[in-house]
C-alpha cells in the first residue's frame, strides 16, 4: 500500500529573520571596528612616532634615517624595548583590529549555524517520518518506533523521542501543525493497540471457558479426580 503523506513542513521565517538581523549586525560591527582600526592606527603611529621616534630618546641612526615606519617600530621593539619598559603605550587601533576579526569570525559562525538550520525538514506520512536534521542527516523513522514528542518555541523545534534516542528537527515553521498530526497517529495506534489486547482477551477467555467444560465433563465421567480438577480450574483462571 503506497504511503499517504499527511503533512509537510517548511521553514521558519520568524527564526531566518532572526538569524539574518543577527548575521548582518555582526558583520555590521566588523566593518564599523575595521574603520575606527584604521584612523586610530593612523593617530597611533602619529602620536608613538612623535614620542619615541623624534624627542631625542632614541638617536640611532637607523632610528633617524629609516623612512619605513613598519621597520622603526619593529627596530625600536628589538633594540630598544627595555628602555621604553616593554612597549609602555596601548595601540587603540590593534584592539579595534582584534575587535574586528572577532565580529568577523562571529559572523562567519552564525552564518554556518543558520545554513544548517535552514536545510533542516520534516515530512509525515501515516508510515514514516522522513526529513533532515541539523547538518542535513537524513532520517527515516517509522511511525511503530514513535514513543513520544515535544516542541519548543525557541527555534521553532520539533523533536521526536525513539527507540534509538532523541531526534531534532530545527526552524520548522509549522511545528504546532505537525505536532497534532503526530499526537493523532499514536492516538490511532494506542486505539489499535487496545482493541488488538481486547479481541485477544476475549478470545482467551472463550478458549479458557471451553477447556473447562471440558474438565468439567471429564471429572462427570470419573476420568479425572475432584482435586484434578480444581487445579487445573485454577491454571486456567490464572488464579
Amino acid at each position: 500500500m503506497e504511503e499517504k503523506v499527511l503533512i509537510k513542513s517548511y521553514s521558519s521565517k520568524k527564526t531566518k529573520r532572526f538569524f539574518i538581523g543577527f548575521i548582518i549586525g555582526l558583520f555590521a560591527m566588523s566593518l564599523i571596528f575595521l574603520i575606527l582600526g584604521i584612523e586610530l592606527g593612523k593617530y597611533d603611529w602619529a602620536w608613538f612616532h612623535r614620542d619615541y621616534g623624534y624627542s631625542g630618546q632614541y638617536l640611532c641612526e637607523f632610528c633617524r634615517e629609516s623612512g619605513y615606519e613598519d621597520e622603526i617600530i619593529s627596530h625600536i621593539l628589538s633594540n630598544h624595548r627595555n628602555e621604553i619598559q616593554v612597549f609602555d603605550y596601548v595601540s587603540f587601533g590593534l584592539v579595534f583590529f582584534i575587535l574586528h576579526w572577532v565580529f568577523f569570525l562571529g559572523g562567519g559562525i552564525a552564518y554556518l549555524i543558520y545554513f544548517s538550520l535552514s536545510r533542516c525538514n520534516i515530512v509525515v506520512t501515516d508510515k514514516n517520518i522522513t526529513g533532515k536534521t541539523f547538518g542535513g542527516k537524513k532520517v527515516v523513522l517509522p511511525i511503530h518506533m514513535i514513543s513520544a514528542y515535544s516542541i519548543s518555541k525557541f527555534f521553532s523545534v520539533i523533536a521526536v523521542t525513539t527507540a534509538s534516542g532523541l531526534i531534532k528537527f530545527h526552524c520548522i515553521g509549522n511545528y504546532k501543525e505537525i505536532a497534532d498530526v503526530l499526537q493523532q497517529l499514536l492516538n490511532e495506534r494506542q486505539e489499535r493497540t487496545e482493541t488488538q489486547e481486547n479481541a485477544i482477551s476475549k478470545q482467551s477467555s472463550s478458549k479458557n471457558l471451553d477447556d473447562l467444560m471440558k474438565l468439567k465433563n471429564l471429572l462427570d465421567n470419573d476420568i479425572i479426580t475432584q482435586e484434578e480438577f480444581n487445579a487445573k480450574k485454577k491454571e486456567l483462571l490464572g488464579l
